[in-house]
């Protein structure tokens, strides 16, 4: 290789070293400060489009925990205000099977009527007030769809409308033997049917709760996976870090010691 003033073959080669080790480097930087191994479609195409679609899937389960906590509070609303109509129906029959005696007197029978129609009244107003964010699973018999899965999939909460209920199986009755066929026929259905709605209530809020964890680990194995895919080995990426630091530094030697090669050239026509 001739030597020359024109060209510096040394400088160029030590040039084109140090340009390679400053991408490498700009590459281990950005990785080592944003933490992801692809943080954009720059890093890997594919990989990044991936990891976007698994992101969407993540944002589709999150919304879907929202509803399904949603339905949770209803149906816990709901389980509340079956309970305490439950176990005023318990005391209700207590009640009515004293007015079924046709030995009572006018004055006992007044004041147990007038029982009967305050336990009436709690139970009407117990499956009235079970609403929560608008919706009563106890006073109507609409059904609620709930979103159960990111693709869309409806789970039912069909309406027990137990508070109509109350209006035929808690009846007023005018004497003893009124009251002792609202107790064998209509009362008796009511308490069947409360008995039914909490067997009823009590699947949804199983279903509804095993739902919920079911998604919350999907969505938990698929960050999982995401990481997997873009998250960056800071503790290699760090060595490496290192490693370019110094090849940088010693590339910069290089490029210096040969820039200096034309300067010696010169020296040879000095006196």
């Amino acid at each position: 290789m001739p030597n020359s003033v024109n060209t510096n073959v040394s400088a160029m080669v030590a040039l084109q070293s140090l340009n390679r080790t400053n991408r490498e480097l700009d590459s281990v930087q950005k990785r080592v400060s944003t933490g992801f191994r692809i943080a954009d479609a720059i890093d890997d195409g594919a990989g990044f489009a991936v990891a976007q679609g698994l992101r969407s899937g993540v944002k589709g389960y999150e919304a879907v925990n929202e509803r399904l906590a949603g339905a949770k509070g209803l149906l816990s609303v709901a389980s509340a205000g079956l309970t305490s109509m439950s176990d005023t129906v318990a005391e209700a029959r207590k009640v009515l099977t004293k007015l079924a005696d046709g030995n009572l007197s006018v004055n006992e029978r007044a004041q147990y009527n007038t029982d009967w129609a305050a336990l009436k009244a709690e139970v009407i107003n117990f499956g009235n007030q079970a609403t929560f964010n608008g919706q009563n699973l106890l006073n109507n018999a609409t059904a609620i769809n709930i979103i159960y899965t990111s693709a869309g999939g409806t789970f039912t909460l069909n309406g027990q409308n137990q508070v109509a209920g109350a209006t035929a199986g808690m009846a007023a009755v005018a004497n003893a033997a009124a009251a002792a066929t609202l107790l064998a026929g209509g009362f008796a259905t009511y308490e069947t049917a409360i008995g039914t709605s909490l067997s009823t209530i009590g699947g949804y809020v199983r279903s509804v709760t095993n739902q919920d964890n079911f998604t919350k680990v999907l969505s938990d194995a698929t960050v999982d996976g995401i990481g997997s895919i873009v998250d960056a080995d800071l503790a290699k990426e760090s060595a490496r870090l290192q490693s370019l630091q110094i090849r940088q530094q010693l590339g910069t030697q290089s490029l210096s010691i040969a820039n200096q090669s034309p300067s010696i050239l010169v020296s040879l026509f000095q006196n």
